[in-house]
């Protein structure tokens, strides 16, 4: 397990099919002299996305996972519930539930659309 979580970053970042046929060809080398601006505009095809909600989960999570699969075919992994680590015998704090989606897109989108559109999801829960 340790192995492929050392190795998925690179993997992810050099998968090809996750990029629009358009985009720039992108991995590590590219990555790290790319212009923030160029990377934004790029125009992406697959993504990989963190879930998490420490309030109301079991309402707000469904609510998000079908907003994005109004966006294309969402895969998802397991659920987690993780507490949170900053709670205190005084102060407690509801435990987060945490859950991956890999979401492959109807429409190619920039990171910069997928940003917008994220909030915009985001206000609406």
């Amino acid at each position: 397990m340790s192995q492929l979580l050392k190795t998925l970053p690179k993997k992810l970042m050099t998968a090809k099919p996750m990029m629009h046929k358009t985009s720039m060809d992108l991995n590590m080398a590219t990555l790290t002299k790319c212009a923030p601006e160029i990377l934004q505009a790029q125009s992406l095809v697959e993504v990989v996305l963190a879930l998490g909600s420490n309030y109301q989960a079991e309402k707000y999570l469904p609510i998000a996972r079908e907003s994005l699969a109004a966006l294309g075919e969402i895969r998802l992994s397991t659920a987690f519930q993780n507490p949170d680590f900053t709670a205190t015998l005084e102060q407690p704090k509801p435990d987060y539930t945490n859950q991956c989606v890999h979401l492959a897109l109807n429409t190619p989108m920039s990171l910069q659309q997928l940003q917008q559109t994220f909030k915009a999801l985001e206000g609406e829960l």
